[in-house]
């Protein structure tokens, strides 16, 4: 009979840490839309939305982040969330794992983001 190996866990976030990401990337989305709402109102030159992006990725980031239970900056510094506070994760394969979701994660918010600024120069 062959055992197969536990599945690696790549999440580095507790449910405290996911509900503040997510709820932080709701604000920043709702305060980006209004800023979008006010430079469509005011006509302004289209170019000025795209400042936007800059908001629209923080927005993103924190909801991907929440989603997938993975927080960049600690995968990059090879921390993870516990009931008890940050610990460095010792397993090289759950930090090499965490860090590849962590990637996965900047990439679909920065395709959010550009999808949304686009959004943005297209509503006239």
């Amino acid at each position: 009979m062959t055992t197969t190996p536990e599945p690696v866990v790549f999440c580095n976030l507790e449910q405290g840490g996911r509900r503040r990401r997510m709820t932080g990337g709701i604000l920043i989305a709702a305060f980006t839309l209004a800023g979008l709402v006010a430079l469509h109102t005011t006509h302004a030159p289209l170019l000025w939305r795209a400042a936007l992006v800059l908001p629209w990725f923080g927005a993103a980031t924190g909801m991907i982040q929440a989603l997938h239970g993975t927080c960049i900056a600690l995968a990059a510094t090879g921390m993870r969330e516990s009931a008890t506070g940050l610990v460095r994760e010792s397993d090289p394969a759950v930090l090499a794992a965490t860090r590849k979701r962590a990637g996965l994660v900047r990439l679909q918010a920065a395709l959010v983001a550009a999808a949304l600024t686009a959004l943005g120069f297209a509503w006239r």
